[in-house]
């Protein structure tokens, strides 16, 4: 018997090490965000979202209405908190919401 032998480990915990040795990490994971946005959201946001992109730590939202730039604002903190437990880092520090 090998004294070499390797356990399996989780595909999730291979990937997260992974991440956090590439050297573009948080660029990866913002676009991880961004490709997760209606998840992360929900349809209807997701709908009247016009745009979504990062300014270094911010992430600037335009909406589609006034009406759905008021929610998205005032949801702000609990979209930056899913935003972050999703990618599993702090990239989103703060949201800028326009119209």
């Amino acid at each position: 018997m090998s004294m070499f032998k390797r356990q399996p480990k989780a595909l999730g915990d291979v990937l997260g090490k992974f991440l956090d040795q590439y050297p573009h990490k948080r660029k990866l994971r913002q676009g991880m965000a961004i490709h997760q946005w209606s998840n992360i959201v929900g349809e209807m946001i997701a709908e009247n979202t016009k745009s979504l992109n990062f300014e270094g730590n911010r992430l600037v939202i335009k909406m589609s209405s006034s009406v759905w730039r008021h929610e998205v604002h005032s949801q702000r903190y609990t979209i930056m908190g899913k935003v972050n437990k999703k990618v599993g880092d702090t990239i989103v520090e703060d949201i800028i919401v326009r119209e």
